[in-house]
């Protein structure tokens, strides 16, 4: 049983719990409301924690952590292929070190050589959905999965791979999300540090805010879609030969295969 099904089961109780007491006169009409609207409210609002944070584990289990005990991360990189992400495998081939890319389906038109370039220098790919629109944890399970099923299909037929992981759109989960990932038989991927490259801070702000974070067996988010973010990386890959903290591979990290 997932934490949405336990914590829903438990609220559902206690509001039961709450009109029993009323039908024993225990308590009054008034309380017994107040009681259910309270409990309505806490439900709501640990359900959109739930839905925000991929690190709770809410509606699905995500690997959102690695299972080494050195100092070790491993780099993800969401919304490729982009223009930008030939200068991110740049820096990653210069320091020799190997990232994981989350793709995005509708971006790989006319970018199916920078597919073909990642996964010959060995950096892994993952699903990140094929439309990643705005208003993706709405739709539809059905839709969901052909979503899903459309990127997995589309980045087999050039790189000759079946991706096994999934980051959703976001990081957002709920109950159609997670019935989508079960159905398609995915592993959702998460992320323990984000490094929030998208706001717009600068290049040392982020990279502070990456480096403040650093424990052992992180996963760091990032988007190879800025044009801030080869520098970014670059800069992360030195502060992590200066603390000796050594980059793997998300499936070293994590010991588990990105290919069927």
């Amino acid at each position: 049983m997932n934490k949405y099904r336990f914590y829903t089961m438990f609220i559902v109780m206690l509001a039961l719990l709450s009109l029993v007491l009323f039908s024993f006169e225990y308590i009054s009409f008034q309380v017994c409301i107040s009681s259910i609207i309270c409990l309505f409210i806490i439900h709501s609002s640990i359900t959109a924690l739930g839905a925000y944070f991929i690190q709770l584990n809410y509606f699905i289990r995500s690997i959102n952590k690695g299972t080494l005990t050195t100092k070790s991360i491993a780099l993800t990189f969401d919304d490729g292929p982009h223009e930008n992400t030939q200068a991110v495998l740049d820096v990653l081939a210069k320091y020799q070190v190997t990232a994981t890319f989350f793709i995005i389906g509708k971006n790989i038109a006319s970018k199916e050589s920078t597919l073909q370039q990642i996964d010959a220098a060995g950096h892994s790919i993952g699903n990140h959905s094929f439309e990643h629109s705005y208003w993706y944890s709405i739709k539809p399970v059905k839709e969901l999965v052909v979503d899903i099923q459309k990127n997995n299909e589309l980045i087999e037929s050039i790189i000759q791979k079946k991706v096994r992981w999934f980051r959703p759109p976001y990081g957002v989960t709920n109950p159609r999300i997670a019935a989508a990932i079960h159905s398609t038989r995915m592993q959702s991927i998460g992320w323990n540090i984000r490094s929030y490259d998208t706001v717009g801070h600068s290049v040392e702000k982020t990279l502070a805010r990456i480096t403040s974070k650093l424990k052992d067996s992180d996963i760091v988010l990032m988007h190879d879609s800025l044009d801030t973010t080869a520098q970014l990386l670059e800069k992360l890959i030195l502060h992590c030969q200066k603390e000796l903290i050594e980059i793997v591979s998300l499936e070293n990290l994590i010991e588990q295969k990105a290919y069927e």
